[in-house]
């Protein structure tokens, strides 16, 4: 199994599921960066696996259990100052190889101040700020950083955290004990997690009396094993003497683990440094990368449920913040025949020319004036188009808003708990009364009249061009109700009637096209000029201009929709529906397929 391989799927881990957290920022998932995994990933997979091919070993225990001499052993010099005082390091020290890019190191402990270690003092000397210190050792191999931590069961709870931080980025614990500490409570508990995140580990069993002790210490690290559930690689058993501990010579017997018999045994002391640098490299830093590649594989498809989870939560409610889900008014107040009959005579009269044009234009006039007394008395009917303003906002437009405030409202209530805060700021956003103002003086200055001639213009004269002998037979029967009505007129003068226009086959047009406008398809003046086909030609008439009144209704529904944009929901609708399909988008997608790649990888270490 390559490093290379565990390098690139950390990559693509971290890449894609950044990303996804980003996409997903609206649903308010539990963040990804205060997510245990993510910790594992960003602070101790990545920066190990991408600086380079060394390992770290980090000498670890309780207090006052000789852990520097330990330390001071494996570095091959004095390097840590042995203090009887309890608690004596409270700062991590390090010693790094000669050559060793001291730039790397702020990867490796980002949430350590690096300072340089210059004095015996330096890691004893109380402060609030999280120090490492380090300094180049000859001594120590080029695959090796060494360091001595605070201790696990400080009075001091700092110090408690600082070793922690040190134990989740080491590669490989020297787990230092003693008869009196290796049952402790604070001592299993640190240990139980470096079990839990897979770490290789290395037992020394330090002051011990030989040969006494030889016959009980199996129980003793059997017992610390059981509670904690580590298995270490390794076990060594160093004997209680001060002198060898100062002159930097105490030897390390290694004992075989689950213990083999007295007859298998060798006496022969070891040297730490050089059985920590005869480890095999890639198996060791890939055997501790399993803990924390484990780790992730195990816990971030719990965070990719939590996203899913957040996103089916808002499925819902994005169906229901559609506008025309919002505010459903089934029955939008429709545009009176009249204003639509005044519109197509307008566009009609546009198509006339010649002799037709001249007289109806004549006769239009004559009707104008006749009908000025009329306006003068006040008979005439009120102004469709103001009529329809008024029905449309008391039964289309603050309907409509009632029931937007309704459904906001309902959902806000609905437990939806990721939505709430959102929805409640909505609502809070602008005052209802203030909203109604806003979109009253919008809608007072909408040219309802003006919108009315572009949409008939621009679709009756689609109809033109898709039925060109509709329109022939349409103009065929204007041009004989023009030659009509100088006649009739005549007429009409002879006894007495006056100039009354619009009536008998001088009125055909105006009748035909007002009552198909209305819903009805007259056709029963100039029967003989329509014949079968004209008759079928009105009925795609009737369908056109029924198809108007619609289209008329969709274009006033839009208004208020972009006005319910402008006025209160911006583009939050749009951020709902981001967010409630963020399960099935790309970026989970990837997600989502670089973790699973990431579960088989690490199944592949489980058979190895």
């Amino acid at each position: 199994m390559s490093l290379d391989r565990a390098r690139d799927l950390a990559r693509d881990v971290d890449a894609a599921t950044a990303n996804l957290a980003e996409a997903a920022a609206l649903l308010d998932p539990p963040p990804v960066a205060a997510e245990p995994w993510r910790q594992t990933l960003v602070t101790k997979v990545r920066p190990q696996l991408e600086e380079g091919r060394f390992l770290l070993v980090a000498v670890v225990g309780g207090t006052n259990i000789g852990k520097s001499a330990v330390f001071n052993h494996i570095a091959g010099e004095a390097a840590s100052r042995v203090d009887k005082r309890a608690a004596g390091t409270k700062h991590p020290v390090m010693l790094v190889p000669r050559g060793f890019d001291a730039e790397r190191l702020s990867g490796l402990f980002p949430s350590f101040a690096l300072k340089p270690w210059t004095r015996d003092e330096d890691p004893i000397e109380a402060s609030d700020e999280d120090r490492l210190f380090w300094r180049t050792s000859e001594a120590t191999p080029g695959t090796l950083l060494v360091l001595d931590t605070p201790d696990v069961d400080s009075d001091q709870p700092v110090n408690w955290d600082r070793a922690d931080r040190i134990r989740r980025a080491a590669d490989v614990l020297v787990c230092v004990l003693t008869q009196q500490k290796y049952n402790d409570r604070a001592v299993k508990e640190f240990f139980r997690r470096a079990a839990d995140e897979g770490k290789q580990t290395i037992v020394v069993f330090n002051q011990v009396v030989l040969p006494d002790d030889e016959d009980i210490w199996p129980e003793w690290v059997g017992t610390f094993c059981e509670a904690t559930g580590l298995e270490p690689s390794r076990v060594y058993l160093a004997p209680h003497d001060r002198d060898a501990v100062a002159e930097l010579r105490l030897p390390f017997f290694e004992r075989a683990w689950p213990p083999r018999p007295i007859a298998e045994r060798s006496d022969e002391p070891h040297q730490l440094l050089a059985d920590l640098s005869s480890l095999h490299f890639d198996a060791i830093k890939l055997e501790t990368m399993r803990g924390a590649l484990e780790q992730v594989a195990r816990e971030a498809p719990g965070w990719l449920e939590d996203v899913r989870r957040a996103a089916g939560e808002f499925g819902v409610a994005s169906q229901q913040l559609r506008e025309n889900e919002l505010a459903h008014v089934s029955d939008w107040p429709q545009l009176p025949a009249a204003a639509m009959t005044a519109e197509l005579m307008a566009w009609w009269r546009a198509q006339r020319e010649g002799f037709s044009r001249r007289v109806h234009g004549f006769y239009a006039g004559a009707a104008d004036l006749i009908a000025q007394p009329f306006r003068m008395l006040g008979r005439e009917r009120d102004d469709p188009i103001e009529a329809y303003r008024r029905r449309e906002w008391n039964d289309g437009v603050q309907r409509a808003l009632d029931q937007v405030f309704d459904r906001l409202q309902f959902l806000e209530r609905s437990g939806h708990e990721r939505l709430r805060p959102r929805l409640a700021e909505l609502l809070s956003g602008q005052s209802r009364q203030r909203l109604l103002d806003s979109l009253k003086a919008a809608h007072d200055a909408v040219d309802l009249e003006h919108d009315l001639a572009e949409l008939v213009q621009r679709e009756m004269d689609a109809f033109r061009e898709a039925n060109p002998n509709m329109h022939a037979t349409l103009r065929t029967i204007d041009k004989a109700t023009a030659a009509a009505k100088p006649l009739i007129t005549v007429g009409l003068f002879a006894v007495g009637a006056g100039p009354i226009v619009d009536v008998g086959v001088a009125g055909t047009m105006t009748h035909l096209i007002g009552d198909v406008a209305g819903g009805a398809a007259t056709t029963v003046v100039g029967e003989k000029i329509l014949g079968t086909a004209g008759k079928e030609g009105f009925g795609r008439l009737q369908a056109q201009v029924q198809a108007l009144h619609t289209k008329f209704v969709a274009q006033r529904i839009a208004w208020l929709s972009r006005q319910l944009r402008e006025h209160l929901l911006g583009d939050f609708p749009e951020q709902i529906q981001t967010a409630a399909t963020i399960a099935e988008g790309e970026p989970y997608r990837e997600a989502e397929a670089a973790i699973a790649a990431l579960q088989t990888f690490v199944a592949t270490l489980e058979e190895t």
